[in-house]
């Protein structure tokens, strides 16, 4: 397990790529330029992805099909994850809860707990969020990824 020292430097990496890429973003919007090339996109969000300690689906997808991992990256990270409104946590926090009640994506789940984890967060924290699914959506999603969380 990362020290407090560890995860303060993540979430510090995080918020560093989070404000390069919003203002590059904004950059481009004021100056009325074409969106940012696929590239781009890939790298800003292959090095947010890393600040979150990575992702093992990604190797996975990668050795299936390389232009799936590249879209997912680009778009799910490079897109999505590095906008601004949303802090780190609660961004991850959303994606967790989100696999959680949709079921059966194990190393997706554990991939985003560990990132969950990586920003400071403290297990007891993803443990709420089961009672909360408990109440939400049932026992067998909240009992499916507390098993999930004791293996992360």
């Amino acid at each position: 397990m990362k020290t407090k020292t560890q995860n303060t430097a993540s979430r510090r990496d995080f918020m560093k790529i989070t404000t390069v890429v919003t203002a590059g973003v904004a950059l481009t919007a004021a100056s009325g330029a074409q969106a940012q090339s696929a590239s781009v996109r890939y790298d800003i969000g292959l090095a947010l992805l890393n600040s979150l300690g990575g992702n093992t689906s990604l190797a996975t997808l990668a050795e299936i099909s390389p232009d799936v991992a590249g879209l997912y990256v680009e778009h799910v990270f490079g897109d999505v994850m590095v906008r601004d409104t949303l802090d780190p946590v609660t961004k991850e926090a959303i994606v967790i809860a989100s696999l959680m009640t949709a079921g059966n994506y194990t190393q997706l789940t554990n991939d985003h707990i560990n990132a969950f984890l990586n920003l400071g967060c403290e297990p007891e924290a993803l443990l709420e969020m089961c009672f909360i699914a408990i109440a939400v959506r049932g026992f067998p999603s909240a009992i499916n990824t507390t098993g999930k969380i004791r293996n992360a």
